[in-house]
């Protein structure tokens, strides 16, 4: 792995010349006060009919972009270990479930309250460990990429930061694939080991994970052989890349569906679309049916207005916003 070719980013100078904005810019970013995040909670509604709710943090748009500027420009110039798949620019769910295409056993593992886990000591250390970040940029840097000692979610900079800081966490459980002769991928928080001893090496990673400050979910742990559906990121990969019958034949019942309405809504367009557009990182024959398909049955543009829409969002009922100051 490389460090960035920008380190060290010591000086306020070169944090500007990086950025491309001033520090008076960055400064009045960094002192945000109630009304630079705007929590709220996001629902997916599942098979069943329930909704599971995800806290978004939500920051407002100057900070944002100052955000994106910081993980486009900085975070993103470090090399990654190539099994680091999450939010890695020419990395896909279909890259990741293609390393662990026809293995015997599968296993997946997932970090539990990731974002919330990774805080301010040690991004800072990250920071300073890879980037050369020093007192006169490293407050700073924190103040803008950090919310109440974690990881905002929602905010552009938070995917490349955990990636960072889990870092030492991957190397060593990279160190046990090695050792046993398996395949290694992280997308984000979730872990996935694969080969024919995959299921022998649970429980040491699990201890590896904790030493390190982690914990996993102990109904996300999932060891699946190849007589069964082996899944990860929500595609299959017994054979190959695949998101899985149930999910292309709901699909294909809601494009049919569409395209009996007279003037299906907007929102019901695009949620669908979204859903094929999705199933192109998995498998892209699976992608081009879907697409045909829709292509075939659906009208460019629907009805406006008052649709329903499966994106569901409520008040924040999660975590409560503090200001830092």
């Amino acid at each position: 792995m490389k460090r960035s070719r920008l380190y060290p980013v010591r000086s306020l100078r070169k944090l500007e010349y990086i950025l491309g904005v001033g520090r008076d810019q960055l400064r009045d970013a960094s002192e945000w006060r109630d009304g630079s995040y705007h929590p709220f909670d996001i629902g997916k509604l599942d098979a069943r009919g329930s909704v599971k709710w995800r806290h978004i943090d939500n920051p407002d748009k100057p900070l944002k972009s100052i955000q994106s500027r910081i993980n486009s420009r900085l975070l993103s110039t470090l090399e990654l270990p190539p099994g680091m798949m999450g939010a890695v620019k020419g990395k896909s769910i279909g890259t990741n479930a293609a390393l662990h295409s026809g293995k015997r056993v599968v296993v997946t593992l997932d970090l539990k309250a990731c974002f919330d886990s990774i805080g301010e000591d040690r991004v800072g250390k990250a920071l300073e460990r890879y980037f050369g970040c020093g007192k006169e940029t490293l407050p700073l840097l924190l103040r803008l990429v950090m919310l109440d000692n974690r990881l905002p979610q929602g905010a552009p900079s938070s995917p490349s930061l955990a990636n960072i800081c889990l870092l030492p966490l991957y190397s060593d459980l990279q160190n046990l694939a090695d050792r046993e002769g398996l395949a290694l991928s992280s997308w984000i928080d979730d872990f996935a080991f694969s080969g024919a001893g995959a299921g022998s090496c649970i429980e040491e990673a699990i201890r590896i994970i904790y030493r390190h400050g982690f914990k996993v979910s102990p109904r996300k742990v999932k060891l699946m052989s190849r007589r069964g559906r082996q899944s990860l990121t929500g595609t299959t990969v017994n054979a190959g890349p695949s998101v899985g019958r149930p999910r292309i034949e709901a699909i294909r019942h809601r494009i049919h569906v569409l395209s009996a309405e007279p003037s299906p809504a907007d929102s019901d367009l695009r949620t669908v679309r979204g859903q094929i557009c999705a199933v192109k990182s998995a498998s892209i024959s699976q992608w081009t049916t879907l697409h045909n398909l829709a292509e075939r049955s659906l009208p460019a543009t629907g009805r406006l207005g008052d649709g329903p829409s499966k994106r569901l969002t409520r008040p924040c009922h999660g975590k409560m916003f503090h200001s830092n100051t």
